[in-house]
């Protein structure tokens, strides 16, 4: 699986991202160089991620044999579940997820860093419910069973409970209500 540089639409100059990851534990997604220059993206050969978001290129074949992404997931967290099955070995030894940083991709994601709910990614309910329950099903399909447990019985309620007062804090309990039916594993309406 390999991947590029994104940048934001507006400035171009800025990186979205240039591969991510997951924690092991909280499972929240960090995105490398995000916010930096892409003149100060240091790399200059390709590097292993834990994830590609958006933009990547997989092997015809590496990616009939992992059966393609994972239907359940529909968008948020499916090139995450893929790159994991990548990452594990599952399309052939020695397979891996590789950023090269000499590609770029203007992504259309404006640069957020007002607080507002885009820039969390819970700009309408079908985004948060999508978030909260695409986050458990990765959880539950990729993580051991000691993390699994660790993030349901500790981070799962954190971030319940973190992403409700921000979204309230901002008068939306629409949002609250979708992000709350996901979190306990309900997908949005077709």
């Amino acid at each position: 699986m390999a991947g590029c540089v994104m940048t934001h639409r507006e400035p171009a100059d800025v990186v979205w991202c240039a591969g991510a990851d997951i924690s092991p534990f909280s499972f929240r997604t960090r995105y490398r160089h995000a916010g930096e220059n892409v003149g100060a993206v240091a790399e200059t050969e390709p590097y292993e991620v834990g994830h590609l978001p958006n933009a990547f290129m997989v092997r015809a074949a590496a990616f009939r044999a992992l059966g393609g992404f994972h239907e359940p997931y529909g968008i948020m967290f499916e090139e995450s579940d893929l790159a994991e099955r990548i990452r594990r070995g599952e399309a052939g030894p020695g397979t891996k997820v590789l950023v090269d940083p000499r590609p770029l991709d203007a992504h259309d994601v404006p640069l957020l860093t007002d607080g507002s709910l885009r820039a969390y990614g819970l700009q309408e309910p079908f985004r948060a419910q999508i978030l909260a329950r695409n986050r458990n099903l990765f959880v539950a399909r990729n993580a051991p069973l000691p993390r699994r447990l660790l993030f349901f019985l500790v981070f799962w309620p954190l971030f319940t409970a973190y992403y409700l007062r921000v979204i309230l804090a901002r008068r939306r309990p629409d949002v609250a209500k979708a992000y709350l039916a996901g979190a306990f594993g309900r997908p949005p309406p077709p």
